[in-house]
C-alpha cells in the first residue's frame, strides 16, 4: 500500500480572497468614475467594460497565483506580484478593446489616416474626459 506524504499542495484549491474579488469588482468601475464618465452614456457599454475588466483582473489574479502569498509577511516579491498582475490585466484589457474597436471598424468606409488614432478613441463613447465631445 502506498502511503502519500503529506502535503499542503497535496489538492488543488481554487479560492480568491474576499478583498481580492471585491478590489477586482470595484476597480473598473472606480476608474471610470475617476476619469469622469458621464453618467448619462450607454449602460451597456459600461457594463460590457466592467465585466471585461474584472473578468481579467480575477483571470490575472488567479494566472500570477497571488492566492497563495500570506498576507502576515507581505514583502517586495508579493508587492512585484501584485504589479505584475494588474499590468497583465489592464495590457489585456487593452487589448481586447483596442481589437473590437478595429474590428468594428473594419467595415467603415473611413479613410485610412483616422486609424492611427485608435488608441485614444478606444472608448470615446464612453465621453470620457472629454474625448468623446472631440469631432472626427
Amino acid at each position: 500500500m502506498r502511503v502519500h506524504s503529506p502535503t499542503s499542495r497535496s489538492g488543488s484549491r481554487i479560492y480568491l480572497s474576499i478583498w481580492d474579488l471585491f478590489w477586482a469588482l470595484v476597480s473598473p468601475i472606480l476608474a471610470l468614475y475617476l476619469r469622469d464618465v458621464d453618467v448619462n452614456a450607454d449602460w451597456s457599454v459600461i457594463a460590457s467594460y466592467w465585466v471585461l475588466s474584472a473578468g481579467l483582473a480575477i483571470l490575472a489574479f488567479f494566472a500570477f497565483r497571488l492566492q497563495d502569498g500570506m498576507t502576515r509577511y507581505f514583502s517586495v516579491h508579493e508587492a512585484l506580484d501584485i504589479a505584475e498582475a494588474v499590468l497583465f490585466a489592464e495590457l489585456m484589457t487593452f487589448a481586447v478593446l483596442s481589437f473590437t474597436d478595429c474590428c468594428s471598424r473594419a467595415g467603415s468606409s473611413r479613410p485610412e489616416s483616422s486609424y492611427a488614432s485608435w488608441p485614444a478613441k478606444t472608448m470615446s463613447h464612453l465621453s470620457i474626459g472629454g474625448a468623446g465631445s472631440a469631432s472626427s
